[in-house]
């Protein structure tokens, strides 16, 4: 890789490894989107979504889970929620999810 590099075939650093492992993960990540089909939990779900998210798929959990279904939205987009300060409300509704079990 360093001759590769040297060359400036290949971006510095590893960037092209990285960026390698990055679409093997999304590759897989893809993968088991297309391929998983929901099957009936007994137990109650608790659904935290993103409120800027073109794609409910909230339905599909609520079908299967035979125990119950709480649907919880949270502030910011799919990633963002995971953020600063929207994990925090993230944190105080899955607390108080916690709290019903």
């Amino acid at each position: 890789m360093q001759h590769a590099e040297a060359a400036q075939i290949v971006p510095p650093g590893g960037k092209l490894l990285k960026l390698h492992d990055e679409y093997n993960v999304f590759r897989a990540n893809l993968g088991a989107m297309l391929t998983y089909r929901a099957q009936p939990y007994p137990g109650r779900i608790h659904f935290f979504q993103a409120q800027d998210t073109r794609d409910d798929r909230s339905s599909v959990w609520e079908k299967v889970a035979r125990g119950g279904f709480e649907k919880r939205m949270i502030p910011g987009t799919h990633y963002t929620m995971l953020r600063s300060p929207q994990v925090d409300v993230l944190a105080q509704h899955l607390e108080a999810s916690l709290q019903l079990t």
